[in-house]
């Protein structure tokens, strides 16, 4: 079982230092410091505090998850630490992260996956989302594809 609890100012420092491999490296935040001079939500501490989740593994901190509340839907995005990605953990933490957005919202769950990352999309789709669409966005690494999939 996994805690899931709001995200810290501590918990924040501790995400923005996870470092990924290949291509998966544009899901790298940047520094605790350079998140606040960009306003990034993670740096933002009313943004944080409403948005950001933890996922806790015992008392080690394997994930996070932000949850953004629109008209339509709830937006949800998550990362899991490196070293965790791969190792059969996501169905679980997919399972208690839904459960947790019903008791708290009474919403469809939409997110945006990147086309390169199978291993995600072959999680959500296992975990009942089902892709409605693609859609670009301008990143910071510029413009890029994304996948749309929703939950009911």
């Amino acid at each position: 079982m996994y805690n899931l609890k709001s995200m810290s100012k501590e918990d924040a420092k501790t995400v923005c230092t996870w470092h990924y491999e290949g291509d998966y490296a544009v899901y790298d935040l940047p520094s605790y410091e350079e998140a606040i001079k960009q306003q990034w939500g993670i740096g933002q501490d009313e943004i944080r505090q409403k948005e950001f989740f933890t996922i806790y593994l015992k008392d080690e901190l394997i994930g996070y998850f932000r949850l953004h509340d629109t008209p339509d839907y709830i937006s949800f995005g998550i990362g899991i630490r490196p070293d965790y990605c791969g190792q059969g953990h996501s169905q679980q933490i997919l399972s208690q992260i839904d459960d947790f957005i019903h008791q708290h919202y009474h919403k469809k769950i939409q997110l945006l996956v990147r086309p390169f990352n199978k291993r995600a999309q072959a999680a959500y789709l296992k975990a009942g989302f089902e892709v409605i669409g693609e859609t670009k966005l301008n990143t910071t690494s510029g413009e890029s594809s994304f996948i749309v999939m929703e939950k009911q």
